[in-house]
């Protein structure tokens, strides 16, 4: 039930009112366009932007961005953030980096996000700093640095910033980074959740009723499921309805990010220890922006060694480089996890296949219309992973 690590995308800042001799045309602009007034906020913007300043830069920005009474125009946006991210201005830092993550109006380009977002976290900028803390995390134009990242995380959450109070709790879980600690990961998730960041919610639920870091509680771990739900998390609804149904066993407690399911998810063979600690391990990896869920098609054990099988499921069509980065990402956390646990003995194998899907409408036969986008597929025979973004078989729920 734990949830990737997330890049905070939305809500592109705008700066509040300066002391600048310019403030008060400045702030009759922000007034303007925070009423809808958006041809007299230009108005205004445009002179003040004319004479350098960097807040008005930043606000016209903002205004071709979101194509706010004119036409969106993606490329004009990045000029005027750039002009105002040149004179130090952060909340045009994080603009102008959330531009350069998503590709918008130039090539994309995450080595200078990175350094665009570092430059906002340096003032202070607590978004800036949840996703610099993000980016390391996942190697992101950046080196994979895990302390680094919570120490990123750690500085917007001790801003009171929800997203960032949830991923260090999810480090403090995995004690990547930091030393694992479920009291820990408790406290930052209590804090997320009490400012109603619905993963954080689903999070605290799992740990009262699992009882690490808290006392075990089912009824608090219901309440904080039901917010969570209430909030559309489909990951609390999946473990409500489990305690409704009484069928919630210690394998599907520990089934955190499938939210929905295969014919035969998380029904392992044997060694459940070694599958819950897999679907922690897969949790806690911060996967790209546009993946929705991830399917457990199989976890087994039998004497020829283990067998894993997982579908990553895209509501949009990403690009075969997040593609192949997520593949490979969850392929190696499952071997991580198992060799950590229980390495296979020399007459034993390791198989596993991470399959990337889109997923479409539903047809006449109710199955979901599949786009394979490529699988990663890993043996111990030749220690090697490999990805064929060609791969056009379904993955074996399908059949």
């Amino acid at each position: 039930m734990w949830r990737a690590l997330t890049i905070l995308l939305s809500g592109l800042a705008l700066s509040a009112l300066s002391t600048h001799a310019f403030a008060d045309k400045y702030g009759d602009g922000r007034a303007a366009l925070q009423r809808g007034d958006y041809a007299t906020a230009m108005g205004l913007f445009f002179p003040l932007a004319a004479k350098g300043n960097a807040k008005a830069e930043n606000a016209l920005g903002l205004i071709y961005h979101d194509g706010k009474g004119v036409k969106r125009n993606y490329p004009e946006a990045l000029k005027w953030y750039r002009m105002a991210s040149a004179k130090g201005l952060s909340a045009a830092q994080f603009n102008l980096a959330n531009m350069f993550y998503a590709g918008e109006g130039t090539t994309r380009d995450y080595s200078e996000a990175a350094k665009w977002f570092r430059a906002a976290a340096a003032q202070g900028n607590a978004d800036a700093q949840n996703n610099l803390g993000a980016m390391h995390a996942t190697g992101l134009g950046v080196t994979t640095d895990y302390s680094t990242a919570a120490m990123w995380y750690r500085k917007a959450a001790d801003q009171g910033l929800a997203a960032a109070q949830n991923s260090l709790g999810v480090l403090y879980i995995t004690g990547q980074g930091v030393p694992q600690s479920y009291v820990e990961a408790a406290k930052w998730y209590r804090k997320a959740a009490e400012q109603g960041n619905s993963a954080a919610q689903n999070n605290l639920g799992a740990l009262y009723y699992r009882g690490q870091g808290v006392p075990q509680d089912a009824a608090q771990a219901v309440i904080w499921f039901q917010k969570a739900a209430h909030q559309g998390n489909a990951d609390a609804r999946v473990a409500l309805a489990g305690i409704s149904a009484s069928v919630m066993s210690t394998t599907a407690v520990n089934q955190p990010i499938a939210s929905r399911p295969g014919p035969v998810a998380n029904r392992v063979a044997s060694d459940p220890e070694i599958a819950q600690a897999i679907m922690r391990q897969i949790a806690s990896i911060p996967l790209h922006l546009d993946w929705r869920s991830i399917r457990t098609d199989k976890l087994s054990h039998d004497a020829m060694g283990y067998t894993s099988e997982f579908t990553l499921i895209y509501k949009e069509l990403p690009g075969p480089d997040e593609v192949e980065a997520d593949t490979k990402a969850i392929a190696r956390a499952v071997l991580k996890q198992i060799v950590k646990m229980q390495k296979p003995s020399g007459d034993q194998s390791i198989w596993m296949s991470v399959c990337a899907i889109q997923d479409g409408l539903h047809g006449e036969t109710g199955k979901p219309l599949v786009n394979p986008l490529g699988c990663t597929n890993y043996t111990s025979d030749n220690d090697q992973l490999s990805f064929d973004p060609n791969e056009n078989t379904p993955p074996s729920w399908w059949h």
